[in-house]
């Protein structure tokens, strides 16, 4: 693919969020980092969608973006795993028309990390696939669309 088409898609992409999200909810140089920490385009709407959901519902809340920042530096796991693992939680309960909010989510994740903190090392998405299978995920609410 070309690079200039990548780069002119994460601009416009930026530029989207920037709008949606003010500079009190997240500042730009942690929107480039999720940006460019992100799989792809989709993964990144998905993420500026459930903070700005977060954000609606917890207006006085410090940036949701802190708690996954110290989620992922206690955890070992890079920023582009935990991304992964919020996105297929997300569409995990979406395919059960169900939602999560973002702060369960990340902390359903570090619950994970610990748990498996004296095991063998694995991808975060296959510790979350076992972990949901076997225990499923008990703090949904009514489905936001937010795959739409």
């Amino acid at each position: 693919m070309d690079n200039d088409i990548i780069i002119e898609e994460i601009d416009s992409a930026l530029k989207k969020a920037r709008f949606t999200l003010p500079e009190r909810v997240i500042k730009s140089e942690d929107l480039k980092e999720l940006a460019y920490s992100s799989k792809n385009i989709k993964q990144f709407c998905l993420m500026i969608k459930m903070i700005f959901i977060f954000h609606q519902s917890n207006p006085q809340n410090k940036s949701i973006l802190s708690l996954l920042k110290d989620s992922v530096s206690k955890s070992g796991y890079p920023y582009n795993e935990w991304l992964e693992a919020i996105e297929y939680l997300s569409i995990w309960l979406s395919k059960r028309n169900s939602h999560g909010c973002l702060k369960d989510i990340i902390q359903y994740i570090s619950c994970i990390v610990e748990f498996n903190s004296n095991k063998i090392p694995q991808s975060l998405c296959i510790l979350l696939e076992l972990m949901l299978d076997t225990y499923g995920f008990d703090k949904k609410t009514k489905s936001l669309n937010i795959h739409s």
